[in-house]
């Protein structure tokens, strides 16, 4: 069973007009247009995730270099923090203040009781 050239390609016209039916006419060329923007997007957040990649990791000047400075300048060679010896310094601090205010409050009691005796040794 042979089948002719003509009914061949009358059988493709038909069957490529039937999908040609089928198919949306104006919303492919939207889709379209819809991919081409998300394809634009998409290579600007690559170059901006480039640029924050750059402002990272720059060996230079890059944040977590500076972080690593950071980090690094925190700790004294001997293995204790920066900041533990500040606690350290306040608290010597806070305790010298308290012998200084106790100190004061004894030396103007003194004064009082001086006073007070003055006053009393001179009405009596």
């Amino acid at each position: 069973m042979a089948i002719s050239k003509e009914t061949l390609e009358k059988m493709l016209k038909e069957m490529s007009d039937d999908l040609k039916k089928q198919m949306p006419n104006g919303e492919l060329t939207e889709i379209k247009s819809q991919m081409d923007n998300i394809c634009g997007q998409q290579e600007t957040m690559s170059t901006s995730l480039t640029e924050i990649e750059k402002r990272l990791l720059n060996p230079e000047n890059g944040i977590v270099v500076s972080v690593n400075e950071l980090k690094k300048d925190m700790y004294h060679p001997n293995g204790t923090s920066k900041m533990d010896k500040m606690h350290e310094e306040v608290q010597s601090l806070g305790k010298w203040r308290k012998g200084v205010n106790r100190g004061l409050w004894g030396f103007f009691a003194s004064i009082i009781a001086f006073i007070s005796k003055g006053l009393y040794d001179f009405f009596n």
